[in-house]
């Protein structure tokens, strides 16, 4: 791999890491702790780790969350690696999350990305992907503009799912709310792409075959009881 390459690698995924922590305060205050049982379902679906191979990309690398993270978020299980195109050259970091839905669902990457000096180039758009097992998803889709020449540019794609398709949801605080385990999928790649006119671009790529492998593993937590915490509560 290329220093350049190595780099994008470095800086992607210490900020990735950075915005699965950042928001957990605030969701503590609004979000009473899911079920026990569903959190450990959802931790041991995840243990056999992320996939080695997705089509062209490999996993070359696997990180831990930081030190404290994974407490504060009260995160029951995580996957986080970094992938590369044996064709493209192109490098994929990507990491899903899961754990209660109040601190999972209060912190989009673009927050910590602009005060990591990136500025964001428009505004996020909705993107629809079909997986290779012919399920349809939407992500939010943001290129994100380094400040400073050394850095790469990125472009950033997350979204949620209760076990289920994966969504962009506008609220997710209350699209989610009283979930006792919520995922959420968050990549960082290549803003440009070698790939032909024709076809997706580097990250959507790479998902189009990720999301099929990974859904297998996600529990279908929208099925399971839960009660509202008492802030969304409506009264009678």
């Amino acid at each position: 791999m290329s220093l350049r390459n190595w780099y994008f690698v470095l800086v992607s995924a210490a900020l990735l890491l950075g915005t699965v922590g950042g928001g957990w305060l605030h969701g503590r205050m609004i979000q009473r702790w899911g079920q026990a049982e569903a959190l450990k379902m959802a931790a041991e679906q995840l243990q056999g780790g992320l996939p080695q191979r997705v089509g062209p990309w490999h996993l070359i690398k696997t990180h831990e969350l930081e030190e404290g993270v994974a407490e504060v978020l009260q995160c029951a299980g995580y996957l986080h690696g970094v992938y590369t195109n044996d064709q493209t050259g192109d490098t994929i970091v990507v990491a899903l999350v899961a754990g209660p839905s109040g601190p999972i669902s209060v912190h989009t990457p673009e927050i910590c990305y602009s005060a990591q000096d990136y500025e964001m180039a428009g505004e996020r758009q909705q993107v629809a992907l079909r997986d290779s097992s012919s399920q349809t998803h939407t992500l939010w889709q943001i290129d994100a503009r380094s400040r400073h020449a050394g850095r790469p540019h990125l472009r950033l794609l997350y979204g949620w799912s209760s076990g289920g398709a994966w969504q962009a949801a506008s609220g997710p605080r209350f699209a989610f709310a009283g979930l006792p385990v919520l995922y959420k999928l968050q990549l960082a790649g290549p803003p440009d792409t070698h790939l032909s006119a024709n076809s997706l671009d580097a990250c959507q790529d790479f998902l189009s075959g990720f999301l099929s492998q990974i859904q297998s593993r996600l529990v279908n937590t929208s099925q399971v009881p839960h009660v509202l915490p008492h802030s969304l509560r409506k009264e009678p």
